[in-house]
């Protein structure tokens, strides 16, 4: 009896230190993928540089990938309170770690053998900036699983150790996807409504805090009704616990989604010639010029604010006309060759083909394609073999 129950102190004890050494190794970043303080404190480190018109608007971006951080101050309040409402309602009384959390610390899912309760908005957080982020849908008997939620749990308590509730939701609502890939509230409030992210209105913020459950799924460029139908939920949310009175809750469920879509990236939106050549330029600034710790300018990655005299409005009604001249243009075209469609390739589906063998680069990769040779020291015997074609790359 007393060997046994040594032995079940042994086992229980070795498990402890086991697990309390490993988030040793995990906290000085002996093992894992661990975020830095240093890093942590610095959320601006990689964002998009951005093109501002005389307007102050936005025209153009450079970026690897599209974020850009926002403070709290610039967040509307309905933004903020639906995302506390749907993720977190006791955000503001635990320190990151609430009850229902406990069931996610390994050695807890091992013993009990399943998942318990959803994880607190800091915990996403800290999932998100791991790049854990369906690591709560792995089964919990998988030690990677494991590994990975030790991480987040680290993770937690040191977001909230070292910021305030306040900027842990402008890094949350800054590290979110927002559906087709748009990273962060101020890019998605921009895309989805042309708007900045203090001037949402009650159902455009029900709209876009909605999307944090399925991006695809609730987006309203894929569908409205369900993207609706996601929003009134938030609402209804927001009313449950307060931010949104029950008559005004009512009133924004009944208004339809009106979005005013604007894609703006380093290829699409407006002036894209202007924005190639100043690319050219700025890559040029930013190669002479250095940063205060010696290093030089990344254009992609280090948020440049580009102020430029383009006035967007105008420049808009000028791409207009020109888009409109153009298709006046392709219209006289079709006519002039007796053409019922819009389309040129209608009329001459092989043109395209001939057009594209007429190139010299065309001509020059296919040669390079068939035609090979070997180095004249190999002692292999070269052998050539030639392909005999007509005009336009047809075999005879």
């Amino acid at each position: 009896m007393r060997l046994s129950v040594k032995i079940l102190w042994i086992t229980v004890l070795g498990g402890m230190g086991v697990f309390v050494l490993l988030l040793l190794l995990i906290n000085f970043r002996v093992i894992g993928n661990m975020i830095s303080i240093e890093t942590l404190e610095n959320p601006e480190s990689v964002l998009a540089s951005e093109i501002i018109g005389e307007d102050g608007a936005v025209v153009g971006k450079y970026y690897q990938r599209d974020r850009s951080y926002t403070n709290y101050e610039a967040i509307g309040k309905h933004v903020i309170n639906g995302l506390i409402a749907t993720e977190d309602p006791d955000f503001y009384d635990h320190n990151g770690i609430i009850t229902r959390d406990i069931w996610h610390i390994p050695f807890v899912q091992q013993w009990i053998g399943k998942r318990h309760g959803s994880r607190s908005l800091t915990q996403q957080l800290a999932s998100r900036l791991l790049g854990n982020n369906s690591d709560v849908s792995k089964p919990f008997n998988d030690a990677k699983s494991n590994f990975q939620n030790m991480q987040t749990w680290l993770l937690t308590v040191k977001l909230e150790r070292h910021f305030t509730k306040q900027e842990i939701i402008a890094l949350y609502l800054s590290n979110r996807l927002f559906g087709d890939q748009v990273m962060g509230i101020e890019n998605a409030a921009h895309m989805f409504f042309n708007k900045k992210p203090g001037d949402l209105s009650l159902e455009e913020s029900a709209v876009l805090i909605g999307m944090l459950r399925g991006g695809y799924l609730y987006n309203p460029c894929r569908s409205l009704e369900m993207a609706k139908r996601r929003r009134d939920v938030v609402i209804y949310m927001m009313q449950t616990y307060n931010y949104v009175s029950p008559e005004t809750a009512i009133e924004a469920s009944s208004k339809p989604i009106i979005l005013r879509y604007r894609n703006i990236d380093d290829d699409g939106g407006i002036v894209p010639y202007f924005r190639n050549t100043l690319r050219e330029a700025l890559e040029s600034w930013c190669r002479e010029h250095k940063k205060a710790d010696g290093s030089a300018y990344d254009l992609y990655r280090d948020g440049l604010r580009i102020y430029t005299k383009i006035n967007p409005q105008m420049q808009s009604y000028v791409e207009r006309v020109v888009s409109h001249e153009r298709q006046q243009l392709q219209q006289r075209l079709a006519d002039q060759f007796n053409i019922k469609s819009d389309s040129v390739w209608n009329k001459w589906p092989q043109f395209p083909e001939i057009f594209t063998k007429e190139l010299r680069r065309y001509r020059e990769e296919t040669a390079s394609i068939y035609k090979t040779s070997l180095s004249a020291d190999s002692n292999a015997r070269p052998v050539y073999i030639i392909r005999i074609t007509d005009r336009y790359g047809n075999i005879l």
